[in-house]
């Protein structure tokens, strides 16, 4: 059931998903945007990536 490269974890009557970076959600289904926050300034572009972003100016 996980997803995106996450680490499945059995437990007796559950399971938990270890999220690989830039993943979030119970099976690792939600894509983090870290360009959610708007963190670039003075209009610069956001470029959201893996577990992080890059402004372009």
């Amino acid at each position: 059931p996980c997803q995106n490269g996450a680490t499945c974890l059995s437990r007796t009557d559950h399971y938990i998903c270890e999220c690989a970076p830039g993943w979030n959600g119970t099976n690792c289904e939600i894509k983090i945007n870290e360009c959610e926050s708007n963190p670039c300034q003075n209009r610069g572009r956001c470029i959201d990536l893996v577990n992080g972003f890059i402004c372009i100016c």
